[in-house]
């Protein structure tokens, strides 16, 4: 399932990931700091805005972060949104960090953000360097590092400790640290709903491992039993729920109040690629084409991702490619179709951000000298402009 994919011959340095973990890191955050610092100088049409450098990134989830952990969770029913929607790790690691600390939850998420990205930069290095080459390895990194929506690493978002747990539980699955891959399998649940898709590669590879005639009775059930870690964080989440508020399935109802519901697969691009063709008018009269322009570019990103989980099937161990494909078919059953929300795709190219398996991929396109180039460019100047958009406290993903 892992070997023969073009591993490099000489052995893999921590040297040499703690080196590419630091200027992806420090590229990331110097791109962000100073476009941001730019952004609040040039634009300053909006009166009685803070335009500090920590206050102008206090947008969307943000708020709702701050707000659970200071207060706690708050149940309301739809229509009213409710914070149930957010799970649980992370606002709790900013209230237990603000407590022992003379640092306010907002502080608290900032140092947590930082940590689990230079972490989650550091561990898919060490992954990738398994089984690819340093040079496949490194420019996946990089890519990641300078992804458009890569500034979800540096706002006070969950992006940044989630992809810290996937990561962390495949590379526990590929170092056969069942217990270690269980923990953060389990932490990814308790992170982000997604994260009870790890089941699949945890089951891949305690198949792979099964070796009756060499083992006893414990070392074949020890992968099961670390596997049932990872479900064990939404049981956690929702036992909570019952004895808070008398309701273990309350973190799916509240996704009715953002717009979310079960749907056909096909059916969040088909209403996208309607609204494209039969609305602009209606959108652009109210919004100037953002709408239009929002659509087009989740739209862009999901084939981008589709195509790209397409070309690893024959690249990648299929591990990586059937866990791609379920948080991508996960991600479809799910569209932001209800009550009238024009974008049915909403946050597409946010959720894709801790996808791994494609940004392998392109770190093998990335041989071409042509393609690497594009990339680059092509990242880093939508970086920027995202970047502008948020910071100026408008929707991107």
């Amino acid at each position: 399932m892992f070997g023969g994919q073009g591993a490099s011959s000489r052995p893999a340095t921590t040297r040499e990931s703690l080196i590419l973990t630091l200027q992806v890191f420090l590229m990331n955050r110097v791109i962000l700091t100073v476009i941001s610092l730019l952004t609040s100088k040039l634009f300053y049409d909006v009166a009685g805005r803070n335009h500090d450098l920590f206050a102008i990134w206090q947008r969307w989830d943000v708020l709702w972060y701050i707000r659970v952990a200071d207060q706690g969770y708050v149940w309301s029913p739809p229509p009213v949104q409710s914070d149930l929607a957010f799970f649980p790790l992370f606002p709790l690691a900013m209230h237990i960090l603000s407590v022992i600390t003379p640092l306010s939850a907002y502080a608290a998420a900032l140092i947590i953000v930082n940590l689990s990205f230079a972490a989650a930069l550091y561990v898919f290095h060490r992954l990738l360097l398994q089984d690819f080459d340093p040079e496949v390895a490194d420019r996946a990194v990089y890519y990641l590092g300078i992804f458009p929506t890569a500034l979800f690493f540096y706002a006070a978002y969950s992006e940044a400790l989630y992809m810290l747990c996937c990561v962390g539980c495949v590379y526990a699955l590929r170092l056969r640290r069942w217990w270690v891959a269980g923990l953060c399998g389990m932490s990814a649940t308790l992170t982000r709903q997604l994260g009870l898709l790890l089941v699949l590669p945890f089951a891949m590879a305690a198949l792979e491992s099964w070796r009756p005639q060499r083992q006893d009775g414990w070392d074949r059930a020890r992968p099961w039993l670390a596997l049932g870690l990872v479900p064990g964080g939404l049981v956690i989440f929702m036992v909570y729920l019952q004895a808070r508020f008398g309701d273990p399935f309350l973190f799916l109802r509240a996704q009715a109040a953002w717009y979310r519901g079960l749907a056909f697969p096909w059916e969040g691009i088909a209403l996208d690629i309607g609204r494209l063709a039969h609305l602009p008018g209606h959108f652009s009269a109210h919004t100037r084409g953002a709408l239009e322009a929002e659509s087009l570019l989740d739209l862009t990103f999901l084939v981008l991702f589709l195509v790209l989980i397409g070309l690893g099937i024959r690249r990648l161990p299929r591990l990586y490619t059937v866990y791609g494909a379920a948080v991508m078919l996960a991600v479809l059953l799910t569209p932001a179709t209800g009550q009238g929300q024009p974008l049915a795709l909403l946050s597409v190219s946010r959720f894709e951000l801790t996808l791994f398996p494609p940004f392998i991929v392109l770190g093998l396109l990335g041989r071409s000298p042509l393609v690497d180039r594009l990339v680059q460019a092509i990242s880093v100047g939508l970086l920027v402009l995202f970047t502008i958009v948020f910071v100026r406290g408008r929707w991107i993903a």
